[in-house]
């Protein structure tokens, strides 16, 4: 198995490309020198996560601007881009697997995807089907920085209260 990790750009940016080896498997020696499992099939680098990393899928919008809202905070971390319609990003961040299921359904109600306790997710240089993923916030080669994962759950759910509080103000 190997591992990886992912950081931040500004929100709306568009993908990067971080200073990583070309291939999967380059990739994934990188990655597993951070100490984050990944496994090579094919053509797709896959991160399973667990103890060590977790992922929260969220369109592509609501993600940029939990990134931003992070960032902001000195705890924006990696995100990773997924190749599909509608968009969507990948923000990476410690380990869910504490968590209490009554968070991860606020989350879930909020349109996020929690990927734990052994989820396996792309990273980039991975190809799937409908395209390749790509970072949206590249990690830092000296060594990734996650996020904690409670961090991204609050910024999730604070921004989502501000635009239901803009929407209800508007509709009166």
């Amino acid at each position: 198995m190997y591992t990886t990790t992912v950081t931040g750009p500004p929100r709306g940016a568009e993908p990067s490309t971080p200073p990583t080896p070309d291939g999967p498997a380059a990739a994934a020696a990188q990655y597993t020198r951070w100490g984050w499992p990944v496994t090579v099939t094919g053509t797709r680098l896959l991160l399973s996560t667990g103890t060590k990393v977790s992922a929260v899928e969220l369109a592509a919008e609501l993600a940029g601007e939990v990134q931003h809202f992070l960032a902001g905070r000195l705890l924006g971390g990696p995100v990773v881009a997924l190749p599909s319609t509608p968009h969507r990003w990948l923000l990476l961040a410690d380990s869910a697997e504490e968590t209490p299921q009554r968070s991860i359904d606020r989350l879930h109600g909020r349109g996020a995807i929690t990927h734990r306790s052994g989820a396996l997710v792309p990273l980039p240089p991975s190809q799937l089907a409908c395209g390749a993923a790509t970072w949206k916030a590249p990690p830092a080669l000296a060594g990734p920085w996650l996020p904690p994962f409670t961090a991204i759950a609050a910024a999730v759910r604070t921004l989502t209260s501000a635009i239901e509080g803009r929407s209800a103000h508007q509709t009166r």
